[in-house]
């Protein structure tokens, strides 16, 4: 702390000076010189230590203290990102953030874009409680690529979903095989939003939570027109994890469709995954949720990326990180199985050693390609 250190160094100057003073005065008696001349300059040679360690001090509590990053800034979330390495498509590897898009996160984004508090807390709390724990919900697709963006990151992939949910097919359940309550869904008969993170039974280790139940979530995956109403039941009946959400009324067990506005005059439809609180929604449920506003109270969003756009994000980004951002990059960054698939992507595109900006040689430092 700046004050106790402030007052040890007044105090050990203060003896240091009362141990000279009285050396200085026993050498300089024996030679028979004033003491009061003595006691003098002694005096003034202490003022003068004190009041430059008082100087010292000041300048240090002057120095404003960087504040420690949360999970809701920008260079935060890097904590919260599960590697799933080769468990992509085509054996690729793929980050996953460990929470849902929480009111907390989605704040403070909107904060950094110069939204004022008032205006975000009102939209925030207009359709439903204010709570900086749980989900955000009713995003814009377009709203949910631009905060995934400006995390680094994107949109999952419903084959990413898929993957991370099942341990790459090997699990019925995100948890395992056993077919228990461990989500905020129909069966737990909640029917609220919980706080995101709160069903630590409700995943494998250290992976993500609220895979299944709570808020859906958007990707970017289109429906395949194969894959639709009573066949795609059949075809994942042997899944629990999808079966959950099996029903006449979805038109996929586990995912609804839910209008995207790549533009007025042609929406894509795109794949909202993982059941919310009430999964088995009826045929007007499922109607609303697939409205032309694009939008949703049971639907939020999850970051994902993967090494090569995490790579590209950072070397995209013009602003100079603070101290405590980098720190945070830096152990993003050294974790082994990290390094190595962020590795790759240099041994790949060698065209991007010669990348220049504020995280490039952070990057060149760290990846050691």
């Amino acid at each position: 702390m700046t004050v106790p250190f402030r007052s040890a160094a007044i105090a050990e100057s203060r003896s240091s000076c009362s141990i000279a003073e009285s050396r200085l005065v026993r050498f300089l008696s024996l030679r028979s010189v004033n003491l009061c001349s003595v006691i003098f300059c002694s005096v003034a040679f202490c003022s003068v230590a004190l009041l430059g360690v008082a100087a010292l001090s000041g300048c240090s509590e002057e120095a404003p203290l960087e504040r420690p990053l949360t999970r809701a800034d920008r260079y935060g979330g890097f904590a919260d990102l599960v590697l799933f390495p080769s468990l992509g498509a085509g054996g690729s590897s793929f980050f996953l953030d460990r929470f849902e898009t929480s009111q907390e996160d989605w704040r403070a984004y909107r904060l950094a874009q110069g939204d004022a508090p008032s205006e975000i807390d009102a939209e925030l709390g207009r359709y439903g409680r204010l709570d900086p724990t749980i989900p955000v919900t009713r995003v814009f697709l377009a709203e949910a690529r631009q905060y995934a963006a400006w995390r680094f990151g994107r949109l999952p992939r419903y084959a990413e979903w898929y993957a991370a949910s099942t341990g790459g097919g090997r699990y019925l359940m995100p948890w395992g095989n056993q077919a228990r309550p461990w989500a905020n869904s129909l069966e737990l008969k909640l029917g609220f939003l919980t706080p995101v993170g709160t069903f630590e039974s409700g995943r494998l280790g250290e992976g993500p939570y609220d895979l299944v139940g709570n808020v859906a979530e958007w990707t970017e995956s289109v429906l395949p027109a194969r894959l639709s109403g009573s066949r795609g039941c059949r075809r994942v009946a042997r899944n629990l994890a999808l079966r959950v959400w099996c029903s006449p009324a979805l038109p996929l067990p586990a995912f609804w469709v839910l209008q995207g506005e790549e533009s007025p005059s042609d929406p894509v439809d795109r794949i909202v995954v993982g059941g919310h609180t009430r999964p088995m929604i009826s045929p007007a449920q499922r109607w609303q949720l697939s409205g032309r506003n694009g939008r949703s109270s049971r639907v939020g969003l999850r970051v994902a990326a993967d090494p090569e756009g995490i790579i590209l994000a950072l070397l995209a980004e013009t602003q100079p990180p603070s101290p405590t951002e980098i720190r945070a990059l830096r152990q993003f960054l050294s974790k082994p199985a990290h390094r190595r698939v962020l590795r790759e992507v240099y041994l790949r595109r060698p065209d991007l050693l010669a990348a220049t900006g504020p995280l490039a040689a952070i990057l060149l430092a760290e990846l050691n390609p």
